[in-house]
């Protein structure tokens, strides 16, 4: 602790240096213990993880954040709003054109809130010194984000257990410093869904379930972002044509309907033509082009093939004849993930016909 800085000054300054930094939300949390603890274990021992290898093998940590910094005595979390705006009429009534999830219109938000908290993290340093210990992470490390934010108070676990803000709903990232230095916690925030399950009713593949648990196996984001190989075409053909997350659970809460703000990080913001590519663009596209196009973004985490895969899916799900006549062209593609779905995708249309 410094000299001549109490608990109260030290949360004070990093709360200040926070704001400075065009971090909206900011709250303390103990390093556990983690009262949906149990819950997670079930999520996991459900299955409803998916192909998310990694939060299985990591459960360890993530329940314990002792693991993760030995001598860990308080978690800084930090929010920042990233809501870029709405899809514009035209895009959605366009079949030619996909959607892509609003958090990634813009830049990779791993750089650009990483970029903030080394900035952060470097000012607890010089008012510190070398007796300081941290971690941070954004997204990235074994820790449970959206409970951490919780104990911080920065807001509730909805139904569709997304982290919501009362002032901001859930179009906001967090970051999470783990630090060495005792600081007086938060106090965890209230629970303010009520009887609303807008959000369950919304889910067009039935992913968010009762009691706060999420299928990832049927969530549209992941299986357009974390899903490898081949979509079922029982869910491929619920996924309407979204090429890159969904959006849907969140457009129909209360809560955003009503505190929805564009961001003032313009490298959050993005730009217009990311939020609806037409999706022959990705259906042709070369690896040239997705590393053009993913240079800097959250798009790279599907990969290439993933990309052309939704591609498929976003293409069958339309109306365009002209994307059904690229379907049939793409059938000999190289690639076996795009060969396999454009085959998954016609065995559903002709059981539609």
């Amino acid at each position: 602790m410094p000299k001549g800085k109490s608990p109260r000054d030290l949360r004070e300054l990093f709360k200040r240096k926070a704001r400075s930094l065009g971090f909206e939300l900011f709250g303390i949390a103990p390093p556990g213990p983690f009262p949906h603890s149990d819950h997670f274990k079930k999520w996991l021992d459900h299955g409803f993880h998916g192909d998310m290898e990694y939060m299985k093998n990591s459960a360890e940590k993530r329940l314990n954040p002792r693991l993760v910094l030995d001598d860990v005595e308080s978690i800084i979390v930090l929010g920042i709003n990233y809501y870029p705006g709405d899809h514009s009429d035209e895009d959605i009534e366009d079949d030619k054109r996909g959607l892509v999830s609003r958090y990634a219109w813009g830049k990779d938000y791993h750089k650009v809130l990483g970029k903030k908290l080394k900035k952060f993290t470097r000012y607890m340093l010089e008012l510190i010194g070398p007796g300081l210990k941290f971690k941070y992470y954004v997204d990235t490390g074994p820790l449970l984000e959206k409970e951490v934010g919780y104990l911080a108070g920065i807001g509730w676990i909805g139904k569709n257990t997304l982290l919501i803000n009362q002032e901001l709903g859930s179009y906001f990232f967090i970051g999470v410093v783990l630090i060495n230095i005792p600081l007086e916690p938060d106090f965890p925030g209230e629970d303010r869904c009520g009887s609303c399950n807008r959000c369950i009713v919304a889910c067009p593949t039935g992913a968010i379930l009762e009691n706060r648990f999420l299928d990832a196996r049927k969530c549209i984001s992941y299986l357009t972002i974390e899903k490898r190989g081949v979509i079922e075409r029982e869910l491929a053909q619920k996924m309407d044509r979204w090429l890159f997350g969904c959006d849907i659970c969140q457009e129909v809460c209360p809560w955003n309907i009503k505190n929805r703000k564009v961001t003032r990080e313009l490298p959050l913001k993005g730009y217009p033509e990311n939020s609806a590519p037409y999706i022959k663009d990705w259906l042709l596209m070369r690896e040239e082009d997705y590393e053009k196009m993913t240079k800097g973004r959250a798009l790279r985490r599907p990969g290439f093939s993933g990309l052309r895969r939704n591609a498929v899916i976003s293409a069958s799900n339309s109306r365009s004849e002209e994307l059904k006549k690229i379907l049939i062209d793409l059938q000999g593609d190289p690639d076996p993930i795009v060969r396999e779905q454009i085959r998954e995708e016609c065995v559903k249309n002709e059981g539609e016909g």
